[in-house]
This record gives structure tokens, sequence and C-alpha cells, in this order.
């Protein structure tokens, strides 16, 4: 945590320049010193491990009848999926797992 104390007569051409000359010798090394490398910077998504084996699942059963997969997947993991939407799972996986 670095913070600044600016004057209320600074302008903002005083701070920027100030902050261009104190950065390298001053606010750098601070900031390593608190620096985490295990800290994720903007947002990361957890992964719902149900819907992911669901998804494999879906998607290991992709060449049969939509409602043949229907079924098994209410058998396997009790929930209910309607025709349209396994399609589209298979469809987005499709998209994901697409090799270039």
């Amino acid at each position: 945590p670095v913070a600044l104390k600016i004057s209320p007569y600074a302008s903002e051409r005083d701070i920027l320049d100030f902050v261009r000359k104190a950065f390298t010798k001053t606010i750098k090394p601070i900031q390593q010193k608190y620096k985490n490398d295990k800290t994720k910077i903007g947002r990361v998504k957890a992964k719902n491990e149900i819907k992911f084996r669901r998804n494999q699942l879906i998607w290991s059963l992709r060449d049969k009848p939509r409602h043949e997969i229907m079924k098994i997947v209410h058998e396997k993991t009790g929930e209910v999926l309607d025709v349209g939407h396994i399609g589209k799972i298979i469809s987005l996986e499709n998209q994901r797992r697409k090799q270039v």
C-alpha cells in the first residue's frame, strides 16, 4: 500500500510530474516489498464442478439422439434438461474444444 499526500494547491501537472520522477526510486520498491505473486488481478471466475461434469457427460454422448441424452443425463445427474438446452451445451462445447 502506497499513499500520496497531495497538497490542495497542487495541480494535475505537479502530481504527474512528481509521480514520474519518484516512481522508480521511491514508489516501485515499496510496491515490490508488499507484492504477492499469488494475487490475481481482474475477474477470476470459479468453475462449477457439477456443471463441468454434466457438460463432459453430454459431450461424450454427443453422437446419440438428443432425447436419449436427455434421459441419460436425468438418470445420472438427476437434472432435467430439455433438448434445446442439450443442443446448446453441445454447440458451446464444440466451440470451446475446436482445434485450430
